[in-house]
């Protein structure tokens, strides 16, 4: 173990950048872990290090980034000093109610749960268990295997965080096949309950939930009876008489005692603990984690920002936050001061903030007159949103036909009113080419008529036709294009004659950019791909006043190997089309689609490539481009977009898993193209390396890397380092080969070298950048 610990050690510390751009990384999405309440504070704590916190009876909310990362395991409230621990053993202060944090310890392993009691704190690492006094020193320690807990349903994973409790002076701990350890306060075991013993004919599953009121600890089981998962919630108070207190309706059950009453948070339909004027989605049942009971009250929360508060009194659920069914790839909408509109990853489901992403909520109104209970059963095929207006537009069709319906709301999807389009329909089946899915659809609103392009339809004689629909907001059919011979997934017109479009040819399924001066009657084309070349993404931006749609192609014939990508743009004005980027090599399809994406706001154009962003107000000319490079070896991932002075994006670094969510980048300075009094990072201090192949490999490894347009291959210092740290070749071994002014070929030829793990490490100007490598004979 000590071995992979300093090996991954060793890869850390030679990975390093040069100068960075410093954001903050704040995380709109949030996927609560637990929740604590005390007096008038309330604390939703979660991951990414991060915690929802109302100070005042739970009216107003704050987003906290108490860790750099992690999840939260535990929050503990004493009057005005809080305290948090993290699972990477980091243990966190406030002593003004949660607004400023600090480190205070490291631990120096990994934490499953943690409680407080008389003398301090009981810890559960993987491999034991520690008590930490107030001032959290080591007072005692025991050795306590806790194994990896897998998911017993698609949506049901047992966790550690209530697997202990402090009642009449002792520690009870559960362990593995249900059986519960009770320990003093020096950690020394007393005795042993093991609930199989007390449940018949029945196979063990997990539990891992325990809760204590008055004398009783409450233990939950789940078990395997008659080859039917159950699951029920047994009381003892001595360890030896042991009761059922309950079934539960189903083994997700999260459940709370308090003052003898079970209370369960469940996934089956309860009227009680739904809003139907709230809340959005029913899958929203199936992301509980945890729920309390405190005055009165049940705080209930789980993933996607979900926190709802049910009062048993006048049995009323106040919706903090659910964001339950959250689009991965659709930016938000600005509304004017920190009120912003959220798309959800179904189109006709749509969420508001009125807080910057603080507590997100469903905007439809169910309970108003005019809606509609099949709302939510239309498809939608693409929409608009007016930014003068604040109006956003629905397209598609309806549960009972598939007649073209509008639907429009002008109140930020609270309500919507329907318009029916005159004699338009929608196919409902549509042929497959591998160049007409696009994940975002784009729709135009010009001089009060919408341009939407249709897709392919299928009629009964199986001749593909693809249609350009231009229609007033009335639902007036102004004009309808059709063709036969390709397939619009992207349109976009100057006028009501001239349009450009991105198409599918269905002859041979290529990707083309095309263009109309007489409303479709004839097209001709821009550019076509070849036939290796899917269509990957399409961007609007506008730099200096002037309109660019940016076409990203990727080259996917040996999937998961992405061989080659490129960035092309086509000027509106002139329909001039141009190559801003090519890259050709084998990447890995994960690593490669990394933040490859485009915006624009004012008069600059922003690109992210992987592990840096680029600025610009000249597309053209990459002498004037500035060069970011991100934290944390950071990737920005679609969609990204510039809202003003911060970035609203999918973030991933060592500290954000790929795949977590999305966030809001704030830079903490000004970042400009055009202010020279940045000395962030200048061209000279731009490297960048694609990751290398083979790997493993045998006889010889290659990369391509990436350096700003004065280099001198000279000055270019490389090493290759053992995992021990010591130099194995040099410069005269490995060949830099410089295949035009920024970019050149790396090759070392291993075969000599035994297997192992090396590093070639490359200098250049101020930066130093390491290729790890794995050899296998």
């Amino acid at each position: 173990m000590k071995k992979y610990i300093y090996i991954l050690f060793f890869l850390l510390s030679f990975y390093c950048y040069g100068k960075e751009l410093a954001f903050d990384i704040i995380p709109i999405n949030l996927n609560f872990k637990g929740v604590v309440v005390k007096n008038n504070v309330t604390i939703a704590y979660a991951d990414f290090g991060s915690i929802l916190i109302s100070r005042n009876n739970n009216m107003d909310w704050k987003q906290k980034k108490v860790f750099s990362g992690g999840t939260i395991v535990n929050t503990f409230i004493n009057q005005s000093k809080i305290i948090a621990f993290n699972d990477r053993g980091e243990i966190a202060l406030s002593n003004d109610l949660g607004e400023n944090w600090s480190i205070i310890k490291e631990l120096g392993d990994s934490v499953l749960s943690v409680i407080d009691y008389t003398n301090g704190f009981l810890i559960r690492m993987r491999k034991k268990l520690i008590t930490v006094s107030n001032n959290f020193e080591k007072l005692n320690e025991i050795f306590n295997s806790s194994k990896n807990l897998s998911k017993i349903t698609l949506y049901y994973r047992p966790t550690y965080n209530k697997s202990m409790l402090f009642i009449n002076n002792n520690f009870v701990v559960e362990c593995d096949s249900s059986v519960f350890i009770r320990f003093d306060m020096f950690l020394n075991p007393i005795d042993t309950l093991k609930l199989l013993k007390h449940i018949e004919n029945v196979q063990y599953v997990s539990g891992y939930r325990m809760y204590k009121d008055a004398d009783f600890i409450y233990l939950k089981c789940i078990f395997y009876h008659s080859n039917r998962l159950k699951a029920a919630i047994f009381r003892t108070k001595n360890f030896k008489d042991i009761e059922k207190f309950t079934d539960c309706q189903t083994y997700e059950d999260f459940y709370s005692i308090s003052k003898g009453n079970y209370y369960s948070c469940n996934t089956f339909e309860d009227k009680k603990y739904v809003d139907t004027t709230r809340r959005s989605s029913s899958n929203s049942k199936f992301l509980f984690k945890e729920a309390v009971v405190y005055n009165d009250k049940q705080y209930i929360v789980g993933d996607r920002k979900l926190f709802e508060i049910f009062n048993f009194k006048d049995s009323s659920l106040k919706v903090v936050s659910d964001f339950s069914d959250i689009s991965w790839i659709e930016p938000p909408e600005y509304l004017g001061g920190k009120s912003y509109l959220l798309y959800a990853s179904q189109p006709n489901i749509l969420y508001k903030s009125d807080d910057e992403g603080v507590t997100i909520q469903p905007t439809i109104d169910k309970m108003h007159p005019s809606f509609d209970k099949y709302f939510r059963l239309i498809t939608v095929k693409s929409k608009y949103f007016d930014s003068k207006q604040k109006k956003l537009f629905l397209f598609g069709y309806s549960y009972f036909s598939n007649e073209g319906v509008i639907w429009s709301s002008s109140d930020s999807g609270r309500t919507f009113d329907s318009t029916h389009i005159q004699g338009f329909w929608y196919t409902l089946s549509e042929p497959f080419y591998r160049n007409t899915y696009l994940r975002k659809k784009y729709t135009q609103l010009l001089n009060g008529k919408f341009i939407i392009p249709t897709g392919a339809t299928v009629p009964p004689s199986k001749v593909i036709h693809s249609g350009i629909l231009v229609c007033n907001q009335n639902g007036k059919v102004e004009n309808n294009i059709i063709d036969s011979n390709i397939i619009f997934t992207y349109v976009y017109s100057k006028n009501m004659n001239t349009y450009i479009a991105h198409a599918c040819n269905t002859i041979d399924s290529t990707s083309i950019i095309v263009f109309t001066e007489d409303a479709g009657n004839s097209w001709h084309i821009i550019h076509k791909y070849p036939i290796n070349l899917s269509i990957n993404g399409i961007f609007e931006i506008v730099v200096k006043g002037k309109r660019y749609i940016v076409f990203d192609h990727v080259d996917f014939t040996k999937h998961p190997i992405m061989k080659k990508m490129t960035l092309d743009v086509v000027d509106v004005s002139s329909n001039k089309f141009s190559r801003l980027f090519e890259w050709g090599t084998n990447t890995d399809a994960g690593y490669g689609q990394y933040g490859i994406t485009i915006t624009s706001s004012g008069d600059e154009a922003y690109i992210s490539f992987q592990d840096t962003l680029f600025i610009t107000d000249n597309l053209f000319n990459k002498d004037k481009w500035k060069y970011y490079l991100l934290p944390e070896n950071g990737r920005i991932v679609r969609p990204l977009k510039k809202i003003g002075n911060k970035f609203y994006c999918i973030y991933v670094d060592k500290n954000n898993p790929y795949g977590s969510g999305v966030h809001w980048l704030v830079p903490d300075d000004t970042i400009s193209s055009v202010n020279n009094n940045l000395t962030i990072n200048t061209p000279k201090d731009y490297i960048y390396i694609f990751p290398p192949y083979p790997i493993p490999a045998t006889d010889i490894v290659k990369a391509e890397i990436y350096f700003d347009d004065f280099v001198d291959l000279n000055s270019v210092e490389i090493k290759t380092y053992n995992i021990y740290g010591q130099a194995v070749a040099n410069k005269e071994d490995i060949s830099l080969v410089l295949n035009n002014k920024n970019k050149a070929r790396l090759t070392w030829y291993c075969s000599k070298y035994n297997s192992g793990i090396y590093l070639i490490q490359i200098k250049h100007g101020n930066v130093t950048k390491s290729i790890p490598i794995i050899i296998t004979k």
